[in-house]
């Protein structure tokens, strides 16, 4: 075998890495925008460090950015934050509610949904990058997830309590009605819309300025209209005490208004139909008082008479009736 120099193999060796390095930071160097995220451009060499280059349009191409430059993605679509008691459906994997206390001091627990879009304006959408998102790492998943638990949770439990307090757990329960105060089950379910509405008018303001911008607007925000910021949409999924003895108690006094209110319906029912055989019977003796519905029977029974030849037919000048005699061994 032929002899072969170590260096040489040293220097093709380091070759190939120097080529696979070059190779990895050209392909680094394109990028691409997807049509639900905008991109933001940074550069990221080692001469000019890392400086903002422009905003990538959604739907943009493939394009070369630069030698160790950065593409951050961000949404443009609508978003939300959810907080549900069935695992894996909300922001939290695990089963999830916002407690607050009722007026008396019972706990409730509520499913909530808050769905919002990022504020896109090129301005406004770079400082949220710069001065919120880097914190998060926002530009990924789970960095989202952590961005919006730190900034949508606290504002929206800090209203829901706000707003429960001053209402007692009988109003608050969606869909019972309360002999107590007089709350129908409309009025409940109206009540909670209407805490969702005001919550909503606020929550915008609330998490902007707990993140120091007007970075987050309405599910309607126009990027064609970036001045227009449209308030969050807020809903209440469910509102139930924590307490299983008070929900138990719920149902029952429901069990028993339903009792009492088919009682109460058959009972009418009952009445209705003695008073339908009331005016029935009344109906009847008035009818056979009527002289023209007598000399209406008179007239068939003479028909009826006439029409059998074993039948004998009285007439008794004066009277009101007739009587008919059928004829011996008819």
């Amino acid at each position: 075998m032929p002899n072969v120099k170590v260096g040489t193999f040293i220097t093709v060796g380091v070759g190939l890495v120097v080529g696979f390095i070059i190779l990895v930071l050209i392909l680094g160097a394109f990028g691409a925008t997807p049509v639900d995220k905008i991109g933001l451009h940074y550069s990221g060499g080692p001469i000019e460090g890392i400086k903002f280059q422009k905003i990538v349009e959604p739907g943009s191409g493939t394009r070369f950015l630069g030698l160790q430059d950065k593409l951050v993605l961000l949404p443009v679509t609508q978003r939300d934050y959810i907080v549900s008691l069935n695992a894996g459906e909300g922001d939290r994997q695990a089963a999830d509610s916002i407690l607050a206390p009722a007026r008396g001091g019972v706990d409730m627990q509520f499913e909530i949904a808050a769905y919002f879009t990022l504020n896109t304006n090129p301005q406004v959408v770079r400082r949220f990058y710069e001065r919120v998102c880097v914190k998060f790492a926002c530009d990924t998943e789970t960095g989202w997830d952590a961005m919006l638990n730190n900034n949508f949770r606290k504002p929206i439990e800090q209203a829901i309590q706000q707003r429960v307090r001053e209402h007692t757990v009988n109003e608050l329960f969606a869909g019972e009605a309360s002999a107590e105060t007089g709350t129908t089950a409309d009025e409940a379910e109206s009540l909670l819309v209407t805490i969702q509405n005001e919550i909503a008018k606020d929550l915008k303001a609330n998490v902007n300025n707990i993140l120091g911008g007007n970075y987050f607007c309405g599910p309607t925000f126009d990027r064609n209209k970036p001045e227009v910021c449209p308030d969050f949409v807020f809903k209440i999924n469910s509102a139930t005490p924590t307490n299983e003895a008070v929900r138990n108690a719920f149902a029952q006094n429901a069990a028993s208004r339903q009792a009492i209110l088919t009682a109460q319906n058959n009972a009418q029912a009952e009445v209705a139909k003695a008073e339908g055989r009331r005016q029935s019977q009344e109906a009847l003796n008035n009818l056979y008082q009527d002289p023209n519905y007598i000399a209406y029977l008179n007239a068939l029974a003479v028909q009826e008479c006439a029409s059998n030849s074993n039948c004998t037919l009285v007439v008794n000048p004066g009277a009101t009736n007739i009587n008919v005699t059928p004829r011996p061994g008819g």
